[in-house]
């Protein structure tokens, strides 16, 4: 049972200036390259002309492939390049000529056969998926080309390291490497500048706060993974502004850290915490934050927070951001299934649309190409074909999201299941509509960026972002109640 008192002592953080800007009102001005592509355009492939069947075999496409590249392409060293003919050295131009469209689904085609081969695991398969990568190698770069090329580039790079290690990636391990954390911001600005792909998890999860929590004194939010902490900025903001005359509640925020990261997660979730302290100080939003550390394992017990009596306990769980790290099933149901024993008013859930595709390999493979085809399609309603906004992006976010991808999908032995299928089936977890109001300000919101988006309610409490027909991710929110 967690610690019960009747109050907490406030945390000074007087000493620090550091203030958070708001979600809702950002500064940031794009250079020309990060303009606005408002022009309509429809996605590099035809996904349904293109369908896996189990058995069916890519080998015989690669095959005919590679001999019509053979065909169109003479390859030369450097030397005999400058050797060659001007009549040897136009050879290589067909393929150079080739349309986007029909480069884009021979890359397809490409990456299907690398995924039956890797299915195979044996030898002579894996020869086939390495003599297929690096021809991929050689047409694609992640830093330049159409949507379908830059996508191939990150789908071969994560192939290559499941043919590295063997047996593929283990599926616990981390989605990110080591990006200069200014990098890291300066990507996460831009994509919540450029797109509602952040906006929308955090828009809906605290709308539904702020319509739980009307006559509340006291509100306490427990958040799975803190990040930023830029959704609360918004959060304190339209608590202190609220046109209904009630007093602006006492806002309290715990967040997890996990030990696996050691000091640098710890002082990271400080950091948050001093800077939404200096924050709530500034518009006079009463706060205090605390700090909760998760067990070895990342598992979460409700015993090791500290409540007082009279709180609204809000359960927060964010498993979108594209800097977020994998979090394990384990952890996130150890969490959710833990938050009962508190009681909670709310718990909010936001988590990516991701493959559920029955069956192998090949078909989560493709499933996961088609996911991230529509978010790269979504991003060029938002940032320039050649821009360095999107490249920054892509580089820290989306290639590294699609080798942790991979990885799980390569171990993955049926469909993926959401966390919100768990939770209808979790004893005690109640849906709770979605208001119209909410429903009208995620209409709002997608009206700023580009046609394409759309939010959809697929459930009475749940909303969904998507790109024309492809889910991106899902806003679901629930409450527990005892009586079952």
């Amino acid at each position: 049972m967690a610690m019960v008192v009747d109050d907490l002592p406030e945390i000074d953080m007087s000493d620090f200036t550091t203030t958070i800007a708001s979600t809702t009102n950002s500064t940031t001005t794009p250079e020309d390259d990060y303009c606005h592509n408002w022009g309509g355009w429809s996605p590099v492939v035809d996904w349904d002309a293109l369908s896996v069947h189990p058995g069916e075999n890519f080998g015989d496409l690669f095959e005919y492939e590679m001999e019509e590249d053979i065909d169109k392409t003479v390859s030369y060293s450097d030397d005999d390049r400058n050797l060659a003919s001007p009549d040897a050295q136009m050879m290589e131009t067909p393929v150079l000529a080739v349309s986007n469209d029909l480069k884009g689904l021979r890359l397809v085609h490409l990456l299907m056969a690398a995924a039956e081969a890797i299915s195979a695991a044996d030898n002579k398969s894996y020869d086939l998926v390495s003599v297929i990568l690096v021809r991929l190698k050689y047409l694609v770069s992640p830093n330049e080309g159409t949507n379908m090329e830059r996508l191939t580039a990150y789908f071969t790079d994560a192939l290559l390291k499941l043919v590295e290690n063997g047996s593929g990636l283990h599926h616990k391990q981390p989605n990110h490497p080591n990006h200069h954390r200014n990098d890291v911001l300066a990507a996460f600005q831009l994509l919540q500048d450029m797109s509602p792909y952040v906006k929308f998890g955090h828009f809906t999860a605290n709308q539904a706060i702020i319509e739980a929590v009307t006559h509340e004194r006291r509100v306490h939010i427990i958040d799975y993974d803190i990040m930023e902490g830029i959704q609360w900025a918004s959060l304190m903001q339209a608590l202190v502004s609220r046109k209904d005359g009630s007093p602006t509640p006492h806002l309290r925020i715990t967040a997890l850290s996990r030990p696996g990261n050691g000091r640098k997660s710890i002082s990271t979730v400080q950091e948050t915490g001093r800077r939404l302290t200096a924050f709530a100080a500034s518009i006079g939003q009463p706060f205090s934050f605390h700090q909760c550390k998760l067990d070895s394992d990342e598992t979460f017990k409700p015993s090791s927070l500290k409540l007082v009596r009279g709180e609204a306990i809000i359960i927060n769980c964010m498993l979108h951001l594209p800097h977020f790290s994998y979090r394990s099933p384990t952890s996130v149901a150890s969490f959710l299934s833990g938050s009962k024993s508190l009681n909670p008013k709310l718990v909010g859930l936001v988590e990516e649309e991701g493959p559920k595709v029955e069956g192998g390999f090949v078909g989560r493979f493709m499933d996961t190409l088609h996911h991230y085809s529509a978010v790269y399609d979504s991003l060029e309603a938002g940032f320039p074909m050649q821009g360095r906004a999107r490249a920054l992006v892509e580089r820290v976010f989306l290639g590294p999201r699609i080798v942790g991808s991979l990885g799980r999908a390569y171990h993955e032995e049926g469909g993926c299941g959401s966390w919100g299928d768990w939770m209808t089936s979790e004893p005690g977890f109640q849906p709770i509509n979605i208001s119209f109001a909410n429903h009208c300000q995620a209409k709002l919101l997608l009206g700023l960026f580009n046609d394409g988006y759309r939010a959809e309610e697929s459930a009475s409490n749940k909303l969904v972002l998507g790109w024309k027909s492809r889910r991106l991710l899902s806003a679901s929110i629930w409450a527990y109640s005892e009586s079952d």
